[in-house]
C-alpha cells in the first residue's frame, strides 16, 4: 500500500492520482485507490528478488513524482519471537515516578547471509468487546479488531555489514505498556525488512532525527533528503522514500491469563449505570482509531 500526502499542516492523503510502480524500468503496474489517498497493489502482484522497481505518480493537478530505482533485495532471514512482562518507573504529568508493568517484545534472529541491512516493524491488534446491554432480543454487540503501531518513536535498526555473525540473539525491537486493551487477547505482529542501503541511510537518518525531537509524525526541524523528486521541478523538497523490501513477517498473542496480575474488563455492563457512564468506544468500538469489525485472517482463537 502507499499513501500520497501533501508536505503541509496535517497532510491529508491526496486523491485521484495515478500511481504506478515501475518494474525493472519497463513493466507498469497501476495501483488501486481503494481508499481515499490509499494505493494498493493488485493482489496478485508480488516482488521478484533482484528486481528494480520505482515509484510514479501523477497528481490530478499534472505535477508528477519519480524515485530512484530501488533493487530488491534477495536475502532476508527469520525470527523466534518471545515476550517479557517487566515494568519500570515512567514520570507522570505531575512528576511523580510510577512503576508500569510492560510487554517486551525479543527475536532471536538467523539472517540468510552476512551484511544484510534489517529494520523491524511492530503493530498490534487487540479485541475490543462492547458493552453487552440487555435487550429482549438477547443480542450481542459485535466486537472491534484495532490495530496500531508500537513503537513509532524507536526505530530499530541493524547494519549487518559491521557485524561479523548472522545470528543475533534476543533483539530487544519493541515494548508496550500494559493497559485495560490487554484485558481480552491481544496480538502482535512483527515485519522484518531486509533494505537496500539506500534504504537504510535514509532510516538511519529519521532515527537519529527522533532521537533528538520525538514523533515520526513531528514536522522535521530540517528535511531529510530522500530519492523522490518532481519531474517538472527538481528544486520542489519532496519528503518521503520509495523502498522495494523483502520482509517476512511473525506473529504472537497475549492473552489475559499470560498477565500476571487482573485487568478488569473496560467496557462490562453495570445495572443502573447510564450511558455517560461508559467511554465513547464502550458504546462505539468503531470510534476509535484503526479499528473495525472484519476480523483479520490470522486472528484466530
Amino acid at each position: 500500500m502507499i499513501q500520497a500526502t501533501s508536505t503541509s499542516g496535517l497532510r491529508p492523503p491526496l486523491a485521484n492520482a495515478i500511481v504506478k510502480v515501475i518494474e525493472n524500468g519497463t513493466n507498469a503496474i497501476v495501483l488501486e485507490e481503494n481508499l481515499p489517498g490509499r494505493y494498493f497493489f493488485p493482489p496478485s502482484v508480488i516482488g521478484k528478488p533482484g528486481s528494480t522497481y520505482e515509484l510514479k505518480v501523477t497528481l490530478a493537478d499534472g505535477r508528477s513524482y519519480k524515485s530512484k530505482p530501488q533493487r530488491l533485495p534477495d536475502a532476508n532471514g527469520s525470527g523466534k519471537l518471545t515476550y517479557q512482562i517487566t515494568s519500570k518507573g515512567i514520570i507522570d504529568s505531575e512528576g511523580t515516578i510510577r512503576t508500569t508493568p510492560f510487554v517486551k517484545v525479543l527475536s532471536n534472529v538467523s539472517l540468510e547471509k552476512k551484511g544484510l541491512y534489517v529494520k523491524w516493524d511492530v503493530f498490534e491488534t487487540y479485541y475490543l468487546s462492547p458493552t453487552d446491554f440487555p435487550d429482549i432480543f438477547n443480542a450481542i454487540p459485535a466486537p472491534c479488531f484495532v490495530t496500531n503501531t508500537v513503537g513509532r518513536q524507536n526505530i530499530k535498526l541493524f547494519n549487518g555489514t559491521i557485524s561479523q555473525g548472522t545470528t543475533l540473539t534476543n533483539v530487544e525491537i519493541a515494548e508496550r505498556e500494559i493497559d485495560k486493551t490487554f484485558a481480552e487477547k491481544h496480538m502482535f505482529s512483527v515485519y522484518q525488512t531486509s533494505l537496500t542501503p539506500d534504504a537504510f541511510e535514509y532510516w538511519r537518518k529519521v532515527q537519529l532525527l527522533l532521537s533528538q525531537a520525538g514523533s515520526i509524525f513531528d514536522t522535521p526541524p530540517a528535511p531529510i533528503e530522500g530519492n523522490i523528486s518532481n519531474e517538472q521541478n527538481s528544486k520542489e523538497i519532496v519528503l518521503g522514500f520509495f523502498e522495494a523490501s523483502n520482509v517476512t513477517i511473525d506473529r504472537f498473542a497475549v492473552f489475559p491469563f499470560n498477565i500476571p496480575f487482573y485487568i478488569a474488563q473496560p467496557c462490562t455492563y453495570v445495572p443502573g449505570k447510564p450511558d455517560e457512564f461508559y467511554t465513547k468506544e464502550c458504546l462505539d468500538c468503531l470510534s476509535l482509531p484503526n479499528s473495525t469489525l472484519e476480523q483479520p485472517v490470522w486472528f484466530v482463537d
